[in-house]
């Protein structure tokens, strides 16, 4: 399945408002214009599936497999793709030449 997160200038009845800037679109109408050039003016095409059961995805963060980060709509789509990681490091406080391959909880 396609998923399509985008910049929020262009809505669908199905489209997921994710925050202010931020969505995401997954219809074949919305496919349609963007091949037409007709869609938003940022775009990311994921393609792929990945779910979570009842309460795994706060066990996961819990077990810090995650790090959520709050972010603005010009980290998702106006940074080069690149610089996304060394960029997330950077917003967290976090030199990631100190992180460790074995993981605990504080």
């Amino acid at each position: 399945r396609g998923f399509v997160l985008h910049s929020d200038e262009v809505i669908q009845k199905e489209t997921l408002s994710i925050e202010k800037g931020v969505a995401l679109t997954s219809t074949s109408e919305f496919f349609e214009d963007l091949s037409k050039g007709e869609g938003p003016k940022n775009s990311i095409l994921a393609l792929g599936y990945a779910g979570w059961g009842p309460g795994q995805i706060e066990k996961e963060i819990i077990a810090n497999s995650w790090i959520p980060l709050s972010v603005d709509s010009n980290f998702l789509f106006d940074e080069e793709v690149s610089n996304k990681w060394n960029n997330a490091y950077k917003l967290l406080g976090v030199d990631p030449n100190k992180l460790s391959q074995f993981s605990g909880k504080a």
